[in-house]
């Protein structure tokens, strides 16, 4: 008698559980298909408010769905965007470098930040796979990508061959 009410706990908490996944694939399957919620969300996108990764230093360009191309195009020379996910343990401890390396080289390059969160499309086409990536574009070309946090020292480098080519 024990043995067979022990064998349907199990099959009635091993259905919850199923019902449980169920929901939640149907519920990510609808926000994923719904591009026309996060292109107006993007919008009213506001860095403050996202978190210590996303944190804005004065003079670091916001840069989303609608302004990406115009931050791009109308940059000559060299821009720099940290591409994070606000709850990113690794993006919120490489906000810190990516700040103060701007501070260094903001007379020398714009520097952005894009949350990846806002617009799966855009991350996609950039076959960016992983938070932080930083990518280095001159003239509006992709000419180096960093994946991950990495030190100061590192970014500086990186940043420091492009100014000169």
């Amino acid at each position: 008698m024990k043995t067979v009410t022990i064998y349907r706990m199990k099959r009635m908490g091993l259905i919850i559980t199923l019902l449980v996944v169920a929901i939640m694939v149907v519920a990510i399957t609808i926000k994923l298909s719904s591009p026309e919620e996060s292109e107006t969300s993007d919008q009213n996108v506001t860095y403050d408010e996202v978190g210590a990764a996303g944190k804005l230093s004065e003079g670091m360009v916001g840069i989303t769905t609608s302004n990406y191309d115009e931050a791009l195009t109308n940059s000559d020379g060299v821009v720099v965007i940290d591409y994070f996910a606000p709850t990113c343990s690794h993006c919120i401890t490489y906000a810190t470098t990516f700040a103060s390396v701007f501070e260094q080289y903001k007379d020398k390059a714009v520097f952005g930040k894009f949350d990846v969160t806002t617009d799966q499309t855009k991350i996609a086409s950039l076959s960016i796979t992983g938070t932080p990536t930083t990518i280095i574009f001159k003239d509006g070309a992709e000419l180096e990508r960093i994946s991950g946090a990495v030190d100061e020292a590192e970014l500086k480098s990186k940043i420091d061959n492009i100014l000169v080519k």
